[in-house]
């Protein structure tokens, strides 16, 4: 409950159902490096606009089996008031895996940055249609992969020119095949 320095470089979350953001603003994790957060079942988001300064060295997020998560970034109960733009500065890879209301990174129209940014790994997350709705700015070129199977196989690279493109691609072949395979 108090405002506190964490000198935490790896975090693991798992199991944890009632917690409903991850990130809370009275903690600060600058030395966080990596983050993974696992079956937090009434997970809503992971980080909330008041807490992104919280994870300045964030490099790898790995985000799977969260039943009810729908964002990453989220702005639910906080003002919605102009953030101009996020920035997740060092991350580089970027876990998404058995999220079955995940509609995108964040549906807030923000603008995003990540200039560092090299991997997305997606695996069974139907519901996402865009990484996110607002402006967003990245490497060049991201490598994009499908995982598949019970040994999480990489498909080839799907990137497609820009982040949104890519995941917007990816879901548009998704929902043709099922429904071909519905048929």
């Amino acid at each position: 409950d108090s405002t506190s320095e964490m000198m935490v470089v790896y975090l693991k979350v798992r199991k944890c159902h009632d917690m409903m953001t991850i990130v809370p603003s009275s903690v600060q994790f600058h030395s966080l490096d990596e983050l993974h957060v696992s079956r937090c079942h009434g997970l809503v988001n992971i980080i909330m606009p008041s807490t992104i300064a919280n994870l300045p060295n964030l490099r790898i997020l790995m985000i799977s089996e969260c039943d009810e998560l729908e964002e990453v970034y989220g702005s639910n109960n906080e003002s919605d008031e102009p953030l101009g733009e996020i920035a997740f500065m060092k991350l580089e890879e970027l876990t998404l895996k058995y999220l079955p209301w995940l509609k995108s990174f964040c549906q807030g129209s923000y603008k995003f940055k990540f200039p560092s940014l090299q991997k997305v790994h997606l695996k069974d997350c139907h519901m996402m249609e865009t990484f996110c709705h607002g402006n967003l700015t990245t490497t060049s070129h991201i490598e994009v992969r499908c995982l598949y199977g019970w040994s999480n196989e990489e498909s080839e690279d799907h990137w497609d020119g820009d982040l949104n493109t890519t995941i917007r691609t990816i879901f548009t072949e998704e929902v043709h095949i099922n429904q071909t395979s519905g048929s």
